[in-house]
């Protein structure tokens, strides 16, 4: 697919144009998500990343899945369509790459290939909310997306890439729908030059180079084989005070719960969010506990991402984001940890 160049100025228009088919969810003032905006102008303005990901727009936090009563012919049980959980077309706009990676991530997860299961929830959103993605102006604190093998910051995965080159945009359709959005924009872009490809690899290059710190993500999983029985998970754990923010906030986590609210006769059911670190996750019924303390549970986390997914799936599940450095309340930073394990 060719590549485009637009003005800065122009791109608010774009963004209008778009904004009559889909609802237009950028990055808050306040940084907290994304969320619905019509000040077209603000909405690709340089700004660090948000502190909660984007993956609540196609997994939220608390999701019904079905609703169930009683009437004079029995139970009745009312299942929620998948489409119906998506109550507007939304574009999202200004994903930095690293959480772009990250859904191209969870579409794995959430396919037939990886489980055997195709979500039909998950896919409805992903069909509906199509992804312009912006490369970072700078780094932001704790990020390490330059280590992160999943992340391409060049080309992220996005329907469309936008790159900033200072007075205009490079932007890179690679989608049929990123083609499209393109379209919307007619009589505003312009086909890029050679100059504007080069201008947007060094740019690349250039965060590239500020956000990697040498950490051996790709690495970590052989190394993990030999560390399962480590003194070192119990002494790296101590600090954690069992929050689940680290989990919460990660782009690429997707763990959830299913649970039956019940209110009289009827009812619904609904997943909502659930992480390895909390006591109870691996509770059973039996009483019975495989990960009773801190150390087992950080030891999940951390093989989760850079040994058991990519062993089964040869990609790993850390985008160097940086949200659980940036927002751990006692301050643990998995770049240490990962340095720690690698030693």
């Amino acid at each position: 697919m060719p590549d485009y160049i637009i003005a800065k100025d122009k791109a608010p228009e774009w963004l209008r144009r778009l904004g009559g088919k889909y609802a237009v969810y950028a990055p808050a003032s306040d940084g907290m998500a994304f969320a619905g905006t019509t000040d077209y102008a603000s909405a690709l303005q340089p700004s660090g990343n948000t502190r909660r990901p984007p993956k609540e727009l196609f997994l939220p936090a608390v999701q019904k899945l079905l609703d169930f009563g009683r009437n004079e012919q029995g139970v009745q049980v009312t299942e929620v369509a998948p489409e119906a959980s998506v109550t507007e077309p939304r574009l999202l706009v200004g994903v930095r790459p690293c959480d772009a990676a990250a859904l191209s991530l969870l579409d794995v997860i959430f396919s037939e290939k990886y489980s055997g299961y195709d979500d039909p929830y998950y896919r409805a959103a992903r069909a509906a909310i199509p992804v312009i993605s912006l490369l970072c102006a700078e780094p932001w604190e704790g990020c390490f997306c330059g280590d992160a093998p999943a992340v391409d910051l060049a080309s992220p995965a996005a329907d469309i890439a936008l790159t900033d080159l200072g007075d205009r945009y490079f932007a890179e359709a690679k989608s049929d729908t990123g083609q499209e959005l393109i379209a919307a924009g007619q009589g505003l872009f312009a086909a890029a030059s050679d100059a504007d490809r080069a201008a947007r690899d060094q740019a690349a290059a250039g965060l590239k180079a500020q956000t990697s710190e040498g950490l051996p993500l790709a690495a970590m999983r052989e190394r993990l084989h030999e560390l399962h029985d480590s003194p070192l998970w119990r002494e790296l754990s101590q600090k954690c005070v069992r929050c689940g923010a680290c989990s919460f906030l990660c782009p690429t986590c997707h763990c959830f719960d299913i649970q039956d609210e019940v209110l009289g006769g009827a009812g619904y059911r609904y997943r909502c969010w659930d992480t390895c670190q909390f006591t109870d996750f691996t509770l059973m019924t039996s009483g019975e506990n495989p990960r009773r303390d801190a150390a087992e549970r950080l030891k999940q986390r951390i093989c989760h991402k850079l040994e058991y997914l990519p062993d089964r799936t040869e990609m790993v599940y850390c985008v160097g984001c940086g949200r659980c450095v940036r927002l751990c309340p006692v301050g643990m930073d998995v770049r240490e940890t990962v340095e720690a394990l690698s030693g």
